[in-house]
């Protein structure tokens, strides 16, 4: 079952060291999740499945650049 996971969203601004956590998000029955920001400055978001007994732990990472 893929749906009902919680996956916690993570942003480090360009120059950062650090990732900075800014929410979860709830994935629907396919898996899939969604959660809304304004980027105001470029960086790189990352989101984090912690994992459970039946499935692996994941991240997925995805820069963006504003002007």
């Amino acid at each position: 079952m893929l749906g009902g996971a919680k996956v916690k969203v993570y942003f480090k601004p360009a120059g950062a060291t650090t990732f900075t956590y800014k929410g979860t998000a709830t994935t629907n029955g396919k898996g899939v999740y969604s959660k809304k920001f304004t980027a105001t400055k470029s960086g790189v978001w990352q989101v984090v499945y912690a994992g459970n007994t039946s499935r692996n732990a994941a991240t997925a990472v995805d820069g963006v650049k504003v002007k």
